[in-house]
């Protein structure tokens, strides 16, 4: 006999215990935290270019830019 193996993939969000309840929440709440998240990052690569950006371009003498 062979024994029942269990699939573990990347795609498999939930546990087979969870209820169908709880994967409804757990959905929202990735829906809810994810775009967020999404956007803090881009934020913050945005932001980091500009400095990067400004330094490169001489900005620095005249602003708030460390050497």
């Amino acid at each position: 006999m062979h024994a029942k193996r269990q699939r573990s993939a990347w795609y498999h969000w939930y546990a087979e215990s969870d209820s169908p309840d709880e994967r409804k929440l757990i959905r929202k709440l990735d829906l809810l935290i994810v775009p967020y998240a999404f956007l803090g990052y881009w934020i913050k690569f945005i932001d980091q270019t500009n400095i990067t950006n400004a330094y490169v371009s001489g900005l620095s003498r005249g602003a708030w830019l460390p050497r």
